[in-house]
């Protein structure tokens, strides 16, 4: 019998920049909407990933709907919090359920950003340009890298995002 594969390629077609901010998220949150003129708020549910090797994780999610420019910002935290359930073995019968949190990274090989903040449909150069001029004005804001989605393993964790949209 032939053996049918399925092959889907999904559009990466957003704008994606990383940030180091030892900020709180919510307080890089206010210095962005302050600088940038955006109202990013809080998600009333966090980003969340299920797995079940390394349990489930969750990840701070803000957005920001640019009715002018048909446009939705998203900041979401690369570092979460990952809820791992271990079964601990307390006697010959009984066990016990006990939890244990981690942390989780939402790119895993992107581990030194802090943010990521992710912009559907993709800016103009110019509209790039100055919005990483704008973000480096933020002091607590030591780095600020654009990176191509297509080039990250684990790049499907971004599309997550459109879901609490």
């Amino acid at each position: 019998m032939a053996k049918l594969t399925l092959d889907i390629d999904y559009d990466y077609d957003f704008f994606l920049l990383g940030l180091n901010s030892s900020e709180k998220d919510y307080i890089l949150c206010y210095q962005l909407n302050k600088v940038l003129g955006t109202s990013l708020v809080r998600e009333d549910e966090d980003l969340q990933l299920f797995s079940t090797k390394n349990g489930n994780a969750t990840f701070s999610l803000y957005k920001h709907d640019d009715d002018s420019n048909e446009s939705d910002w998203f900041l979401v935290s690369n570092k979460g919090i990952a809820n791992m359930q271990n079964n601990t073995v307390i006697g010959l019968f009984d066990t016990v359920e006990a939890s244990q949190n981690n942390r989780a990274f939402l790119i895993k090989e992107k581990k030194e950003i802090d943010y990521f903040i992710q912009i559907a449909p993709i800016p103009t150069q110019s509209e790039k340009e100055g919005l990483v001029k704008a973000i480096k004005t933020i002091a607590s804001v030591q780095l600020v890298q654009e990176i191509d989605p297509t080039t990250l393993k684990s790049k499907d964790n971004l599309l997550l995002i459109y879901d609490y949209d």
